[in-house]
């Protein structure tokens, strides 16, 4: 089963471009800022969840919106109300942790926001695939893993000499793991995975 959610669908749901506001009942400040699918996935490429070599595919960067990178609108705006301070050396439920960046310049995690979109952006392109249960044990593959997944075309009638021309472009790339669920019976051993699309195959993909 192949799931790939409309563009559309993102820039509705905030997870391509939104607006991030906290009002702190405790001070009475308020601050908030722009996030942008762009900003999380340079995040991605950074922390090598996705591979330098590889495109991704959850919205096109380069699309323009009446003069305007599409990520710069703000398609939702999100007001949300904390209390810091609350209990002393612990941060309450809704408080965001600060971070230094490398200017030694402090700033708000946003990270529970961040969390909302990643999970939008995570659902756009999720396929669900059976394999030999064994195959992950032997490659300590589980939940939370990149792999790279090849599909063929579908056309039967394909007979081209190179192998790498068989390769459906389109549904084969690097995958996320989400799920893994095992089921033994018998002699057999078959593992069902949920995966999330990450990226395209690189222009220079051998097999």
């Amino acid at each position: 089963m192949y799931n790939d959610e409309c563009p559309l669908q993102l820039f509705g749901s905030g997870a391509i471009g939104s607006f991030y506001e906290n009002l702190d009942a405790g001070t009475g400040i308020s601050s908030g800022s722009h996030l942008s699918a762009r900003e999380i996935l340079t995040e991605m490429y950074t922390n090598g969840l996705i591979s330098e070599d590889t495109t991704q595919s959850i919205f096109d960067p380069s699309l323009l919106i009446d003069g305007r990178l599409s990520d710069e609108y703000n398609s939702v705006y999100t007001h949300q109300v904390s209390s810091s301070k609350t209990y002393n050396q612990f941060l309450s439920y809704h408080e965001e942790a600060t971070l230094i960046d490398n200017d030694n310049n402090s700033y708000e995690s946003k990270l529970k926001a961040k969390n909302k979109i990643i999970r939008m952006m995570l659902k756009k392109n999720t396929i669900d695939m059976s394999i030999d249960g064994i195959s992950l044990f032997e490659g300590k593959v589980n939940v939370g893993k990149r792999v790279r997944v090849l599909f063929l075309n579908s056309d039967a009638l394909n007979d081209k000499a190179n192998i790498a021309d068989q390769i459906d472009k389109r549904k084969s790339g690097d995958y996320l793991i989400l799920a893994i669920a095992h089921k033994m019976f018998e002699n057999n051993h078959e593992a069902s995975m949920r995966l999330t699309k990450l990226g395209d195959l690189p222009k220079n993909f051998t097999i």
